[in-house]
């Protein structure tokens, strides 16, 4: 029983690991200029440093685990997330293209956010 355990949970991990780290700088580039294959550039959206436009209903991505927004595009890519500006987006992409574009936005400070007044 306790091997079975480790299988299952060892095969649990290796599915949620990304299948590529991604380089930030090659993610930078993506996130400017786009892939030529039909994704805008992110930072039409996200802007360059991922602060987001809250008001138009985009997130910051500033600061976010990687994994998490790689694993992310890759839902969107798969119709197991919803969206119908990302779907098309992350349909061009490669898993590479995720993960470096995921690099940058980890590598970014996150917009400091005022304290609401009292």
């Amino acid at each position: 029983m306790f091997k079975l355990g480790v299988a299952v949970l060892g095969t649990a991990i290796l599915l949620t690991q990304p299948a590529h780290a991604g380089d930030a700088e090659a993610g930078k580039s993506l996130v400017i200029q786009g892939n030529g294959k039909g994704a805008v550039p992110c930072m039409t959206c996200h802007g360059t440093e991922g602060a987001g436009n809250a008001a138009a209903g985009f997130p910051a991505l500033a600061g976010m685990n990687a994994d998490y927004l790689t694993r992310q595009l890759r839902d969107y890519r798969d119709g197991r997330r919803q969206n119908p500006i990302m779907q098309p987006i992350a349909a061009t992409l490669s898993d590479e293209e995720m993960a470096n574009a995921a690099a940058w936005y980890a590598s970014q400070t996150p917009a400091r956010v005022p304290p609401e007044p009292t």
